[in-house]
């Protein structure tokens, strides 16, 4: 038992400890990221907005319902949804019924046939770019 608790205070400390370079800590991937452009836009809007100054935010979906209030055939669809139960995340590449409907739709009014897995819907591209399949590095 004493060794676990030595290794759990030893892995602690290293964890605590950022050395004299910290950036040295992350990987190069980690290293190299970048925050999101528009959450730091969507921040510098908050503050704005908290110090009274009136802005229209369309930086991140958010939107104020008093400036776009919902459509009321869009309010009873949300409800009616509700009410089945649907209330989680869709599949990242989209719900199978809608992709389906797509699919459909090209066949119909393009004449273009393409297999369901050909579909992609999601909500931005940070979704859209996840549910893509790998198919290798670039460099």
């Amino acid at each position: 038992m004493q060794d676990v608790q030595s290794a759990h205070a030893d892995l602690t400390a290293h964890a605590n400890d950022a050395g004299p370079d910290p950036a040295a800590r992350l990987s190069q991937m980690a290293g190299a990221l970048v925050g999101s452009e528009i959450l730091k836009i969507a921040a510098e809007i908050r503050v704005l907005m908290g110090q009274g100054v009136p802005v229209c935010n369309l930086t991140v979906g958010d939107f104020s319902p008093k400036q776009f209030p919902i459509p009321e055939v869009l309010q009873q669809a949300i409800l009616r949804a509700l009410e089945r139960s649907e209330t989680n995340y869709p599949a990242a590449n989209g719900q199978v019924e809608l992709r389906q409907a797509i699919q459909r739709f090209y066949e119909r009014e393009l004449g273009l046939r393409y297999p369901l897995d050909s579909f992609l819907v999601a909500g931005g591209a940070p979704g859209d770019l996840r549910a893509l399949p790998h198919r290798g590095r670039r460099r």
